[in-house]
């Protein structure tokens, strides 16, 4: 006995599921690219300004706490305490002392806090009986952070057993980026007669 043959029932083309293919087309790719292109051109400037505030920040910071603390060890010490500008305080790191800097502008090399215990101004730290208190070096590099010249602006703060700094007046300082001078790339230190520090942003004067 013959069984007919089975049919088979074909799926018209229009009905048939065609494989669904992922994927940007290069019109996507390119529009994708070009606003990435836009944000980039945005942000990198952005980024930058941030960088350097942030270092301006942190020398200024550097700088205002290594006063304060000068004053303090004068007072806990009960002798005279000294912080100088050093241009060679990476001799800490072959085991020899760094130097004062008398004729030197430019406190971002680095600065030494050290006693006195003659209560000289004039003292280093290769004097007798000195006690080296702590030593700053270099942590940018791309910033400077200069004082006015003349007698006013010596190269060191002194603080006396009591935490007199034995100023007259205001000394000022000027923390700048090297990509030039203005708001964002610039701050002013100004140290009181009392010795306490305050930031200025911009090229501000203190008073």
């Amino acid at each position: 006995m013959k069984f007919p043959a089975p049919t088979r029932h074909l799926t018209p083309p229009a009905l048939r599921r065609w494989p669904v293919q992922a994927g940007f087309t290069l019109i996507e790719l390119m529009v994708t690219i070009a606003v990435l292109a836009v944000i980039v051109a945005i942000a990198v400037p952005n980024l930058q300004q941030f960088a350097v505030r942030s270092q301006l920040s942190g020398l200024t910071t550097d700088f205002a706490r290594d006063v304060a603390r000068t004053r303090l060890e004068a007072i806990s010490r009960n002798t005279c305490v000294k912080m100088c500008l050093s241009a060679n305080t990476s001799n800490a790191l072959i085991g020899t002392t760094p130097t004062c800097d008398a004729s030197g502008s430019d406190w971002q090399p680095g600065w030494v806090i050290f006693t006195a215990p003659t209560c000289n101004t004039a003292e280093g730290t290769g004097g007798t009986g000195v006690v080296v208190i702590a030593i700053q070096q270099s942590a940018y590099p791309n910033l400077t952070l200069t004082q006015g010249s003349g007698s006013g602006n010596p190269g060191f703060f002194f603080f006396d057993a009591k935490g007199q700094p034995g100023m007259t007046a205001v000394r000022s300082l000027t923390a700048q980026h090297d990509g030039g001078p203005g708001r964002l790339t610039e701050r002013v230190l100004c140290v009181s007669a009392g010795g306490r520090v305050s930031t200025l942003a911009g090229s501000s004067t203190c008073s």
